[in-house]
């Protein structure tokens, strides 16, 4: 199971631009200038769609990240030189919304022929129609805010709201769109989970309760790749908290599980090298 069930916090951004004096001044709030200027790193986290289109709670969060120029440039779609250098004079008056989704789809990471890491990650349908409502919240919500502008990241004719316009036909756009690991839109990754996971049952996890390995005594997992689940939110809490109880226990049990277990794991292990 090493490497099975990956999650990442599929997200999807949302662009609008302010241009009257006021609107800036409150686009300047979370606009790429805003850290430089002693601005929030993250402003707001809206839950309203965290229980999701059918309410499992694999649904998206809505939030306000600071975005600085660097990932900005990368993750804004653009036809040339020109065009780039545009949309980085004009950063202080966007602002950016994202979508972001607990994925019920999952990855892997394997080795590629060459001993390289080779990560496969396809957008499961169910998280594209959710992201969708992630994405039509956000460019509403913009709208609302005095946006003279709101786009997708679709490479191509973007759907693009203008003030005026209605906010629910673009929505109707977005869906109509969509997104998908085709490279249609701009999508990124959150946070990276799951791919080492700890659980009771050696046939459905790589690690055990005490994230210790199925197959090799002693090699210990405590990071985010230890979740059973993507968790929903930014995971920096929950995976320091599990570090931490990896660490007592390797410290109050230093040869990890009893002898007998680690005799059987040790010839698993041979076994499999053999």
């Amino acid at each position: 199971n090493v490497g099975r069930h990956l999650r990442l916090h599929p997200v999807c951004p949302v662009v609008a631009t302010f241009d009257d004096e006021r609107s800036r001044r409150t686009a300047a709030v979370c606009s790429a200038g805003a850290l430089a200027a002693g601005g929030a790193p993250m402003t707001v986290v809206a839950d309203a769609l965290a229980d999701g289109p059918r309410n499992d709670g694999y649904g998206c969060l809505v939030e306000v990240p600071h975005v600085g120029l660097g990932l900005a440039t990368a993750a804004l779609p653009w036809a040339g030189g020109l065009d780039a250098k545009r949309a980085n004079a004009e950063a202080d008056r966007v602002v950016s919304f994202i979508a972001l989704q607990r994925d019920i789809g999952e990855g892997s990471v394997s080795t590629a022929s060459d001993g390289r890491p080779a990560v496969a990650y396809a957008l499961d349908s169910r998280d594209a129609a959710s992201l969708c409502r992630g994405v039509g919240a956000a460019g509403a919500a913009l709208a609302a805010a005095g946006a003279s502008t709101v786009k997708t990241l679709h490479l191509v004719d973007p759907p693009t709201w203008r003030r005026g316009g209605d906010v629910s036909e673009w929505k109707a756009a977005v869906a109509k769109r969509g997104y998908a690991s085709d490279n249609r839109s701009t999508l990124l990754s959150a946070h990276q989970m799951g791919s080492c996971h700890i659980g009771k049952d050696a046939s459905a996890s790589a690690f055990d309760a005490n994230g210790e390995s199925w197959e090799l005594p002693g090699l210990f997992v405590a990071d985010a790749s230890a979740f059973p689940t993507a968790s929903g939110v930014n995971p920096m809490v929950t995976t320091m908290a599990l570090a931490r109880v990896v660490a007592l226990g390797i410290g109050a049990n230093p040869e990890g599980t009893d002898a007998g277990t680690r005799a059987a794991r040790w010839r698993r292990w041979e076994a499999k090298r053999a």
